[in-house]
């Protein structure tokens, strides 16, 4: 029985291993082919790149910045701008763009001050430069075209403008994206690994089928609870994975095997879910609701037509659990008195089932003294 129901286990671990190993790896490969395969050429210095250089591919450099020019973009969110898209000298004698975001805007509207002071005579130089790394990428469609109307404002000829290399350094970016979100999507694709690492280990462990274990474990006799749940397990043939007999009662759910004594089972009824996306229904599903004395449930998902068929075993062979939805003995179910009153009625219709002679007898609800019920 065990290695059976380890081999079921192992069969789904197995299955949810390959999700997670799945996931992670499109993920690395996003954060590989988006960002981090320009680190290969490692990192370079801005200054030392030529002309000819600059933008011929992705490029993740460093620099220490000591002039900016002027801004010709900016971003703004909320009334708040949140970056802007500055002029920097690159090359031997050219132009390109710098796009800051956060302190590094505010470090480069002051270099913009001071690099104005500078060419005009009004200082000796700029003291503490801009020390920043990040992607060189050609501009988009729309900072190229404020970048080509700024200098056409001021009157530069075509000539003039052919310095106006139409990249930008977007500071702090990897490839395409930001570093703290590429980093972000490594941790996260580190999530599903650790996820199939817990599942082979609690399935080694036998974590799935615990229930079973730990019932013995509590016995008197272990290798003689566990004879007796063989016998059990190999007499009982299964109604959709199901195993229902009048001492115990096993069934899957999910990856997991649930256990318990059957005269635990309180309450069973079908559940309905009806999903709706934007309130326009997208679909039913349906799963059997078992509910435990201790107040402990379990929501296994079937077909409709499968806890309708295992709903007729329960009632069949465990006659003293209560089948079927009601709004009263949910108000009951969820509150310890009710509960204990409900154990209590099962007790009985559990001692007229062991007392009757010659079969199954019919028997009916008993009455239970509680406020706003009255069931027979």
């Amino acid at each position: 029985m065990l290695k059976e129901l380890k081999e079921k286990s192992a069969k789904q671990t197995r299955a949810a291993v390959i999700i997670c190993v799945i996931i992670s790896a499109a993920l690395l490969a996003f954060v590989w082919f988006t960002g981090f395969h320009v680190l290969l050429n490692g990192k370079v210095n801005l200054y030392d790149l030529k002309d000819d250089e600059i933008g011929t591919k992705q490029q993740y450099v460093k620099a220490e910045i000591y002039a900016v020019m002027d801004y010709y973009a900016y971003t703004t969110e909320d009334g708040e701008t949140k970056e802007k898209e500055y002029i920097i000298p690159v090359g031997e004698n050219s132009y390109m763009g710098l796009v800051a975001r956060y302190d590094n805007m505010n470090k480069c509207d002051e270099l913009v001050e001071e690099t104005t002071e500078y060419l005009n005579g009004e200082s000796e130089g700029i003291l503490e430069p801009l020390r920043v790394k990040g992607t060189i990428l050609p501009m988009s469609e729309d900072s190229l075209k404020y970048y080509r109307q700024y200098y056409a404002d001021l009157g530069w000829s075509e000539e003039e403008l052919e310095a106006f290399l139409p990249y930008y350094l977007k500071i702090d970016y990897i490839g395409s994206y930001e570093a703290g979100f590429l980093y972000f999507v490594c941790v996260l694709a580190a999530v599903p690994i650790l996820i199939a690492i817990w599942k082979i280990v609690k399935n080694s462990k036998g974590g799935y089928y615990s229930m079973v274990t730990d019932y013995c474990k509590k016995a008197h006799n272990y290798d003689q609870a566990m004879a007796e749940l063989e016998r059990f397990y190999q007499a009982t043939a299964p109604v959709y994975g199901f195993r229902i007999s009048r001492d115990f009662f096993m069934a899957p759910c999910g990856v997991k095997t649930i256990f318990f004594e059957s005269r635990e089972l309180l309450w069973t009824y079908l559940v309905t879910t009806t999903h709706r996306t934007n309130g326009i229904k997208t679909g039913t599903t349906y799963s059997i609701k078992l509910n435990l004395r201790d107040g402990k449930s379990y929501d296994i998902s079937l077909t409709k037509s499968q806890v309708e068929e295992l709903l007729q075993v329960i009632a069949r062979r465990l006659p003293y659990v209560f089948v079927g939805y009601d709004k009263e003995l949910e108000k009951a179910y969820k509150k310890s008195p009710g509960r204990q009153e409900l154990s209590a009625a099962a007790d009985r219709r559990m001692a007229e089932m062991n007392m009757a002679e010659g079969g199954m007898p019919e028997i009916n609800m008993p009455e239970m003294n509680m406020p706003g019920m009255n069931m027979q």
